[in-house]
C-alpha cells in the first residue's frame, strides 16, 4: 500500500471531515448541554466518545479506530474555528 503524504490524506478526508464538523454544529445546542467544556470524537455523524483531556481522547480513539477518520475537537472549535495569523518569513 503507497504511503500517503499528510497534505494528500487530508484532502482525501476532507469532505468526510467537513460532514462530521457539520454535524456538530447542526447539534450544537444538544451537544453543548451533553459534552460542554469536553472535546468530542465523532465518527459517521456519533459522538463516539469524549474527554476533557485530548490527548487522552485522541489515543483512545486512535487505539479503537487506528484505521479510520475520526474528527477530534471542542464543540466550540467546530461552531467558530479560529485562525492563526503567521506571517510570512517572505514579508518585513
Amino acid at each position: 500500500m503507497k504511503e500517503r503524504s499528510w497534505p494528500e490524506y487530508l484532502e482525501r478526508h476532507k469532505k468526510y471531515l467537513e460532514k462530521q464538523k457539520d454535524y456538530v454544529v447542526s447539534n450544537k445546542n444538544a451537544l453543548k448541554q451533553k459534552y460542554g467544556g469536553k472535546c468530542i470524537a465523532v465518527r459517521n455523524c456519533k459522538v463516539i466518545d469524549s474527554d476533557k483531556n485530548q490527548v487522552r481522547l485522541l489515543r483512545r480513539t486512535y487505539k479503537q479506530y487506528p484505521r479510520s477518520v475520526v474528527l477530534v475537537s471542542t464543540i466550540e472549535e467546530c461552531v467558530n474555528p479560529s485562525t492563526a495569523e503567521v506571517p510570512s518569513p517572505e514579508c518585513k
